[in-house]
């Protein structure tokens, strides 16, 4: 009971840590419930689920039968008005495992290798740290919306397109990865309901799919194109997810690293559960998904459509990125979403162009795969000689120019001064031998650019 405290809001802030432990996986119980008296007409209801008997979808059914049992009064008998299952989730996940070792997986192990063994290992975002051998697990979230109107504009974006929310909101994402990354091509990890078999829409357990979708721009001239692909690439993983995404690691990853997740570290999550109940017996209900403290990945953008629009939550991994960084990338996000709904049908490379080049388009990523880093900086500064030749993400830089005009002089003096006072050498280029190796040896800063073209 808080409603005595000073400040009930405060109180809770500081119980809801207690409250959100660890479970005892082993020993159970895997679910917990703990009610707070804000005040004598308010009270929080905090519902704790492990995720190996509950998902998203099974939560909205928790949260419907919660106020349906309300409404029905005590008098209702032990079930509260609820009626009673013909079948319990030991007996559906018994039928969907069953299903799988009857199916062949030759052929689904073949589509999947098709479809993801030459992709990167990692998607190399710009971080704010360094990755680290062992991860701690430890994650943020970051909220932001789209409006009613922009949840209107995608919809009707996506029936011009012939595709679904999901495929244009995940074309964007992609694409801003894209962007971020300077790769073309790669793996964004997704999750669908599972809930194919008749009546299991109305089961609590862990029925959710995990699905790798293979993003790539190469295939698609038109932000329209891509959308179209990335609706197809769900329709084909979801007809072949019969192989469990464990097998499809096992099968496809031979050298696992601890230092981040498998085939990918990136996930779009579209909530497509149950809408939740908002009144019951004159008791109003509101929800809200609190922020669990933890992650698996380095990026997951979670959507759920409500009435009033779309809810987004970034989940960003702390080691990784600053809460700046990540509100950095939502609105970039944003802002390629706006651009995207302004004209679908716009060439992917005008999509998401800053006019600063922070990052680079992706239409010129090809022109310099084969070239030298200083003949590419070169070229910028012929072209902007008042411009910045390249930024970091990374907040101690953002927005400061990391080379000048010259990179021989002024700015970038210091670091040869530095060099000279740490007792090195700097051997002039001319006397270097043309096939010769000449190690770097400094963390991926911005300043890493500055080292290699002093």
């Amino acid at each position: 009971d808080l409603s005595s405290d000073p400040d009930p809001e405060a109180a809770l802030a500081a119980a809801l840590p207690t409250a959100l432990k660890p479970f005892a996986i082993h020993g159970g119980p895997l679910m917990r419930a703990t009610l707070f008296r804000i005040a004598p007409r308010r009270h929080v209801l905090l519902l704790t689920a492990h995720h190996a008997v509950t998902d998203g979808w099974s939560m909205a059914i928790i949260a419907r039968d919660f106020a349906n049992a309300y409404g029905a009064g005590a008098k209702a008998g032990p079930l509260c008005g609820l009626a009673p299952l013909d079948r319990g989730y030991v007996d559906y996940a018994a039928a969907i495992a069953a299903a799988r070792e009857e199916r062949d997986a030759t052929p689904l192990k073949a589509f999947w290798r098709a479809r993801l063994a030459d992709l990167p290992e990692l998607i190399e975002l710009p971080t704010d740290r360094p990755r680290s051998d062992t991860p701690d697990g430890r994650g943020r979230v970051l909220r932001f919306a789209l409006s009613e109107s922009q949840t209107s504009r995608l919809h009707a974006v996506a029936r011009g397109l012939g595709v679904t929310p999901f495929a244009v909101l995940f074309s964007a994402y992609g694409l801003l990865l894209a962007r971020l990354s300077g790769q073309g091509a790669f793996a964004i990890g997704t999750v669908t309901a599972g809930r194919s078999l008749p009546g299991a829409e109305e089961i609590v357990g862990f029925f959710a799919d995990t699905l790798a979708l293979r993003f790539d721009v190469s295939k698609s001239a038109d932000f329209g194109a891509l959308c179209r692909r990335s609706g197809e690439e769900l329709i084909e993983a979801v007809a072949h997810s019969a192989l469990p995404f464990e097998a499809i690691v096992e099968d496809i990853v031979t050298d696992r690293s601890a230092a981040y997740s498998p085939i990918f570290q990136t996930m779009f999550v579209w909530q497509n559960t149950p809408a939740p109940i908002s009144e019951a017996d004159g008791l109003i209900i509101r929800s809200e998904r609190l922020d669990k403290g933890a992650t698996q990945f380095d990026l997951v953008l979670d959507m759920t459509e409500t009435p009033s629009g779309i809810e987004a939550m970034l989940e960003y991994r702390t080691e990784l990125f600053e809460p700046e960084t990540a509100a950095r990338i939502a609105d970039g996000f944003r802002k390629l979403l706006g651009e995207a709904f302004a004209d679908p049908q716009a060439p992917l490379a005008a999509i998401g162009a800053a006019s600063d080049a922070a990052h680079l388009p992706m239409d010129r990523i090809p022109e310099i795969a084969d070239r030298r880093v200083d003949a590419v900086l070169d070229d910028w500064v012929k072209a902007r000689p008042d411009g910045i030749a390249v930024r970091s993400l990374c907040p101690s830089f953002i927005d400061t120019p990391l080379l000048d005009k010259n990179p021989n002089a002024g700015s970038n003096q210091d670091i040869r001064q530095r060099v000279t006072d740490a007792g090195l050498e700097i051997t002039p280029v001319e006397d270097v031998a043309e096939a010769a190796v000449i190690g770097v040896p400094h963390e991926k800063w911005g300043e890493t650019i500055k080292a290699l073209v002093v």
